[in-house]
């Protein structure tokens, strides 16, 4: 067994991020956490080269979605998400939402005929997505095994119930509060990219 280093960081490996639309955080997730997997492997550090090369959120919550859920507002089930992208894989976003809508244009495919139309075929963005399967996606349950993972070179997408004081966050740290209280429906998915030990006593 090695010891972990005391710092780790994917962060150079990482896109530039817009925000995401409606109740769409597992998609955008997974989407990114490719987007890491894909630049470490070709060694692209440029957030210009990175971005070009993104994968899409909207493709993952289309494939995914409750069939009532018009205008992504449902939200994923972390585990079918990870199962479909396991599977089948991810398109990239310059096969799905380019050129015509978010985040290269205003209109979001979400909103788009009540969420109700995939532009411009799924059956060719599935070829596609089959290239750039994975090999195997890992459940872990504790920090160490958090810190594992990133010292082995992969992002670790987190789920998360944010209370109130991770939604006000205003610094660059996090902290909970013992006044925090945990309501089940501010369900949250976000990426871990590093983490360090030595800052703010221990930090992801």
């Amino acid at each position: 067994r090695t010891e972990l280093p005391f710092s780790v960081s994917l962060k150079k490996y990482t896109p530039l991020l817009y925000p995401q639309v409606n109740s769409t955080c597992v998609a955008h997730s997974f989407a990114n956490a490719r987007t890491i997997l894909y630049a470490k492997q070709l060694n692209y550090t440029d957030k210009n080269k990175i971005t070009g090369l993104s994968f899409s959120p909207y493709y993952i919550y289309y494939r995914n979605k409750d069939a009532g859920d018009i205008e992504c507002k449902t939200g994923l089930s972390i585990e079918t998400a990870a199962r479909d992208v396991l599977n089948n894989g991810i398109a990239p976003m310059i096969e799905v939402e380019y050129p015509n809508y978010y985040p290269f244009t205003v209109n979001a495919l979400c909103s788009e005929n009540k969420g109700t139309s995939y532009p411009p075929s799924m059956a060719k963005d599935l070829e596609v997505a089959k290239k750039y399967k994975i090999d195997m996606i890992y459940r872990v349950v504790t920090i160490g095994g958090l810190k594992t993972a990133l010292a082995s070179g992969m992002p670790v997408i987190l789920c998360m119930y944010a209370p109130e004081s991770f939604n006000k966050l205003k610094g660059n740290i996090w902290i909970p509060q013992l006044t925090d209280k945990i309501e089940k429906k501010n369900g949250h998915a976000l990426i871990a990219v590093g983490y360090d030990d030595n800052k703010y006593g221990g930090a992801i």
